[in-house]
């Protein structure tokens, strides 16, 4: 609960408090409460009605508070005319300027340019420009607001809202379909509307609570920290660094939930989550903790990610070139799939007490595969390109088949008993036996050459002891030999 005063209800001191709520629906009647707060004003006899249109407002006799009624269209500046309260309940479009004014709108809609006052509208569509400091309500229009200075902003509809806060920043409920562009300084979005966006800017800082689904976030250079509780949110990351807490479902990061990184850095804490997300990370580094939904992440070409699998299971590639990632499983992690790019170093690890294995699938370019760090019976698939693999201390399967490789040079660094080498269609005449009785030992270990040219080293062995009774060979092998 946020409790504010109504700027321009009072002398310093004696304006009485409006109390806004962070849930959805309950910032909507805001505009009620000001209005009943107005209704209560004392004076009545103050109450000054214009009955046409005017282009200045009315002398206002000297005494208390004065209340300007509007019920025409009118073009006014009540700061020097020395009214309060405005009501707006012409129907027809209206500019007011004015200081330290509370102004309540009707449906005519109008323009509405202000300081340290307070707007509150119904229905109507208007534009509201607020410096220093302000209180804007919406109503069920559609709006556009430029706040300019500090204060509180508050919608329904579908609205506009463009935050470019002075030093105290901004704070903004977000209860219709709106689109708030965070241009600069320090903005607050509390999002409860299905279906709105948020825009930084190139500078300044954005925290957010959405609770509302099919929300996109583009956070350009603004730093972003975002708490998002709705579904199929779409999240691009931006030159700011970007720190997520996601506990919705079907969100895709571009941080399902959807995250585009940029070249800033961002944190996402996804442990919270229950249903498959997206992640695309940026050029910046991407630390990521995930749930109990499938996550997928793509990394980026030298972008670096750090990966704590959930209990979903990871699905990660590292897609083109030059990415460097470090990937974590825990007791309670789920099943890794992995694939490398070209240039690109995975290291696998995981507690002792892990249950998830990882399938590892190289690409076309040389890579590194290490998962000297794990404890679980891992597969490696070789690509095109030349990987150095690290199995780790489980039963691991290094699989080659003719259909991928292409007579690259591979290194496994840490083959052992329980370990399995799969050939799978290469040269038929010949057989396990013979590609070991043809293997090379050397001091950089042992070599195997296949028919086409693929070759594999395994840099931890003197003789081929160790492989005899390991060798799957053949178009479809099914036992070692």
């Amino acid at each position: 609960m946020t409790v504010v005063t109504v700027p321009g209800s009072g002398a310093p001191g004696t304006q009485p408090p409006i109390t806004l709520s962070s849930s959805a629906g309950a910032n909507s009647d805001l505009a009620q409460a000001i209005g009943a707060l107005l209704a209560t004003l004392p004076g009545g006899t103050n109450l000054t009605t214009t009955a046409g249109a005017v282009s200045g407002a009315p002398t206002t006799p000297a005494g208390a508070t004065q209340i300007l009624q509007l019920t025409s269209s009118a073009d006014i500046d009540v700061q020097t005319a020395g009214y309060e309260y405005i009501y707006d309940t012409g129907g027809q479009a209206t500019t007011v300027t004015g200081s330290g004014v509370a102004i309540l709108v009707g449906d005519g809609g109008g323009q509405f340019n202000v300081s340290n006052s307070t707007v509150a509208g119904t229905t109507g569509n208007n534009t509201v420009v607020g410096t220093n400091g302000y209180l804007i309500q919406t109503g069920d229009g559609n709006s556009v607001v430029f706040a300019n200075g500090s204060g509180v902003v508050s919608t329904a509809g579908s609205n506009i809202v463009v935050s470019n806060p002075t030093a105290g920043g901004n704070v903004i409920y977000s209860s219709g379909t709106d689109l708030i562009v965070a241009a600069s300084g320090a903005t607050t979005i509390n999002a409860s509307g299905d279906g709105s966006g948020i825009l930084g800017g190139a500078s300044g800082s954005i925290t957010a609570d959405v609770t509302a689904n099919a929300v996109t976030i583009s956070s350009a250079g603004t730093d972003l920290a975002a708490t998002v509780s709705g579904d199929n949110a779409v999240i691009f990351g931006g030159s700011g660094t970007t720190t997520l807490d996601l506990t919705g479902s079907n969100g895709t990061l571009a941080a399902a939930d959807t995250l585009a990184g940029g070249s800033g850095a961002e944190t996402v804490d996804a442990s919270g989550g229950s249903s498959r997300s997206y992640y695309f990370g940026g050029t910046g580094p991407l630390s990521f903790v995930g749930g109990a939904g499938m996550a997928t992440i793509v990394g980026a070409p030298t972008g670096t990610e750090a990966v704590t699998v959930g209990s979903g299971g990871l699905v990660f590639s590292a897609y083109l070139t030059d990415n460097a990632s470090t990937i974590t499983a825990g007791s309670g992690s789920g099943g890794s799939t992995i694939f490398g790019g070209a240039d690109s170093d995975v290291t696998y690890t995981t507690s002792s007490t892990a249950a998830g294995a990882a399938l590892f699938n190289a690409g076309a370019g040389n890579e590194t595969l290490d998962a000297g760090g794990s404890s679980t019976n891992n597969n490696f698939f070789a690509g095109t390109g030349s990987e150095t693999i690290t199995g780790g201390s489980g039963d691991n399967w290094f699989d080659f088949n003719a259909t991928l490789t292409g007579g690259a040079a591979d290194i496994i660094t840490d083959y052992h008993a329980g370990d399995k080498l799969a050939l799978v269609g290469y040269d038929t005449t010949q057989s396990a036996a013979s590609v070991l009785g043809n293997a090379t030992v050397s001091g950089a270990g042992v070599t195997l050459a296949l028919s086409d040219n693929t070759k594999i080293t395994f840099t931890d062995l003197s003789s081929t002891d160790l492989l005899k009774n390991s060798i799957l060979y053949g178009p479809n092998p099914t036992t070692p030999v």
